[in-house]
């Protein structure tokens, strides 16, 4: 019985392992990622109050757009998706100033919309994403001033 419960527990900890490897979220297989030939991030002119929204996003002013390379790219999904968090703060404001925006041909595809300041991302349909912390917002913080 031991020995039937130590291999049960084995298989299981093999299956976790494997599926980890193989089907952890990366670039590739990570929706809008996987699908977007160019990533930008845009700064509003001002504060936007609705939550990401591709039918309304042509009309909200743009201060600034910055296309991100593939590192960035790299770097904005390792935070978005990579990043553990380990202390969640956060506000009821939701008072967004950037935006992530990814096109494929020149149509867009997704849009990620981020607030600083309480720690929340609105996101268009069929963006899975993960909770946000403060580690991650330092760290999208910096990006973000690195293409002001």
């Amino acid at each position: 019985m031991r020995k039937k419960l130590l291999i049960g527990i084995l298989l299981i900890a093999i299956s976790y392992i494997g599926y980890r490897i193989f089907f952890s979220a990366t670039v590739e297989n990570t929706f809008p990622f996987s699908k977007a030939d160019n990533v930008e991030l845009v700064f509003y002119k001002e504060v936007q109050e609705e939550g990401a929204n591709l039918k309304k996003f042509s009309q909200v002013p743009i201060k600034k757009k910055v296309k991100l390379n593939d590192a960035e790219k790299q770097e904005l999904f390792e935070i978005l998706y990579k990043e553990e968090c380990s202390f969640n703060s956060a506000a009821a404001c939701y008072l967004p100033r950037h935006a992530l925006v990814f096109t494929k041909q020149n149509d867009t595809i997704g849009i990620i919309e981020v607030c600083l300041e309480c720690l929340t991302m609105k996101v268009t349909e069929g963006i899975e994403w993960k909770e946000m912390c403060d580690e991650k917002v330092a760290k999208l913080d910096k990006l973000f001033k690195s293409k002001q």
